[in-house]
């Protein structure tokens, strides 16, 4: 077993106060109750975001899923976060001695990568909430005229958001992506198929939607999410970073892990959106992928589970991200690790999802 930096005994206590806890609410002996037998919850119909950390010996025993994933191999380096209904929430941290980077800490802040779409759609539909623009409006109607004399395909607004625009990545796209030249990656795109026919996984789908946002809000997306979504879920860890006058998308957006769970509860959860957006982005019709939104319980998803899970997932340079909420279990759980598949973590979010509630 290889040692790692000597970081973990402190994590799991200090990352009580990760989601709102403070270390003398740990201490408390009233905090502290075992876990009580739950019942599923409904996707939309979680109760209020449990605010108390869960109990020191669950603590220990997913602080030790971490260290044991590190041990044997399975990551290098890992944050996760956990929020059980009803129960509590944690956060924590391990890394292996072989990486010679500062170790990471429950509070170090990660690219969330894909994960990151999840925000742009529940903007895009908190948008047609609002009634700035509508789902089924063709996608070319909300872009900036510098934008407008490229061919979107007919593409609607929904078309995008489930990645079924009947576009790739076109190439050179990391290049593109890389500089921020979005009306380059633009000028590249070539149909595939016709809008509306299957869904084809590719980022350049919600690159269109966060140039949408910026022009129907007339801000930047860090501000308009900032000012919407974001704000509403109370997440002072997110940030999207990117240079100026760059376009941002979801390749630039940052989050602890226990932003990430507090994310996905809150989204999930019913805080977000209303029960109407909200089954709409969950409405997979039989598919994997609806609105921002992965099926993991489908037989298509890679690295999937074999109990009901929606979330998302991400890959970045050096770090693999999976937010996944379990409704059986009324449990979020958000990771972000530097592995080299969905596979490693696979176990690990199921570890994590059932020690929270052992």
């Amino acid at each position: 077993m290889k040692p790692r930096f000597a970081l973990v005994a402190g994590s799991a206590i200090a990352a009580l106060t990760l989601l709102g806890c403070s270390a003398s609410t740990a201490s408390d002996p009233e905090a502290q109750t075992p876990n009580s037998p739950h019942e599923p919850v409904k996707i939309g119909e979680f109760p209020p975001l449990p605010e108390q950390p869960l109990p020191d010996a669950v603590v220990v025993r997913l602080q030790a899923a971490l260290d044991q994933a590190v041990d044997d191999g399975t990551v290098r380096e890992v944050t996760a976060a956990v929020i059980a209904t009803d129960a509590g929430s944690w956060a924590g941290a391990a890394t292996s001695y072989d990486v010679q980077a500062e170790p990471l800490t429950a509070e170090t802040s990660q690219l969330t990568a894909s994960v990151g779409k999840t925000f742009i759609a529940a903007q895009v539909l908190r948008l047609a909430e609002e009634g700035h623009l509508e789902l089924d409006d063709r996608a070319q109607e909300h872009l900036p005229p510098k934008f407008a004399a490229f061919d979107l395909n007919g593409a609607t607004v929904r078309d995008f958001l489930g990645m079924r625009s009947g576009f790739d990545d076109p190439d050179l796209y990391g290049t593109f992506d890389a500089t921020g030249d979005m009306e380059g990656a633009f000028a590249a795109l070539k149909p595939m198929m016709q809008p509306g026919v299957e869904s084809n996984y590719a980022n350049i789908n919600y690159d269109v939607l966060a140039v949408i946002v910026e022009h129907v809000t007339g801000q930047r997306l860090a501000e308009a999410l900032g000012s919407g979504v974001v704000n509403d879920a109370g997440l002072a860890g997110f940030s999207v970073r990117v240079d100026p006058g760059r376009y941002a998308n979801d390749g630039h957006m940052w989050t602890d892990a226990g932003t990430l769970a507090r994310w996905g509860y809150q989204l999930y959860g019913g805080f977000v959106l209303s029960a109407d957006s909200l089954a709409q982005m969950t409405d997979f019709k039989d598919d994997n992928y609806a609105l921002g939104v992965i099926d993991f319980h489908h037989p298509a998803t890679i690295a999937g589970f074999d109990v009901p899970a929606i979330g998302h997932g991400g890959d970045g340079p050096s770090t693999l991200t999976r937010l996944v909420a379990f409704p059986d279990s009324g449990v979020v759980v958000a990771v972000q690790a530097d592995a080299d598949h969905f596979e490693q973590l696979q176990g690990l979010i199921e570890d994590l999802r059932d020690e929270a509630r052992r």
